[in-house]
């Protein structure tokens, strides 16, 4: 057994496996072309490649009135074509979606969506703050969440961090966010509604990876030349774990 069969084979041996989270298995997966599943869900026309990226994962959003109580999104995603940043969340409920828990938390990203892109990095930037203040085991986790994001937009780590915010925002500016779903099972948003009667598809975008998954000629076209090889293993991976899901 090769490197990659070993792999294969405890991936979806533990996707299928009670009490390991499948979510942190997909997310594994598909980190690495998280930008490119939404792209070719969303059909965005993406010439340059470089114009759709990961700026973060496990994103904090504000979760009520209290300080820096939050929830988090699977992945925040920019679009530098439409302006927009993807508030993105991994679903790999196969059974009751939405269930209680994935009302409260389209809720946040609703009301995130609805306060702006620029509220979003005062969130942020205040839940940092409170980590320079007071430090706890997963400070670290969220400066080094901070250096990917400047990073990937380029700006300098030696810079103060009022410099970084004014920066970070202005990088964004005029930015609007937008909610997305990926979704392993196929769900039907359009029967679906929140507690205030809103209909699911009003307020959210579902891309579901079988339809990647279906469409391989059409989806490598997203993608950058030196990922094709790396996605064909993965998709065989995902392949194999999707016999598994609900349909």
């Amino acid at each position: 057994m090769n490197f990659f069969e070993m792999v294969k084979k405890w991936t979806v041996n533990d996707y299928r496996t009670q009490g390991i989270k499948s979510e942190v298995i997909i997310d594994m997966l598909i980190s690495e072309f998280v930008a490119e599943i939404v792209a070719f869900g969303l059909e965005i026309d993406v010439k340059d490649k470089s114009k759709i990226k990961l700026l973060a994962k496990e994103f904090p959003i504000k979760l009520g009135e209290k300080y820096i109580k939050n929830t988090k999104a699977s992945y925040l995603i920019g679009d530098d074509v439409n302006r927009k940043i993807y508030l993105t969340e991994l679903n790999t409920n196969a059974w009751n979606f939405p269930g209680r828990d994935d009302r409260e938390q389209l809720t946040s990203l609703v009301n995130a969506e609805d306060d702006g892109v620029d509220k979003l990095w005062d969130f942020f930037f205040k839940v940092l703050d409170r980590h320079i203040k007071r430090p706890t085991e997963e400070s670290r986790k969220y400066f080094y969440t901070l250096h990917k994001l400047i990073d990937g937009i380029g700006l300098l780590p030696s810079m103060k961090m009022s410099e970084l915010e004014k920066e970070v925002k202005r990088a964004f500016n005029g930015y609007q966010l937008r909610i997305i779903y990926i979704s392993m099972p196929p769900i039907d948003v359009e029967e679906k509604s929140l507690s205030d009667g809103r209909k699911l598809f009003k307020v959210m975008s579902v891309v579901h990876l079988k339809d990647i998954l279906d469409n391989p000629e059409a989806f490598n076209e997203y993608l950058a030349e030196e990922k094709n090889e790396s996605w064909a293993s993965t998709r065989e991976i995902l392949d194999e774990i999707m016999n598994y899901v609900k349909k």
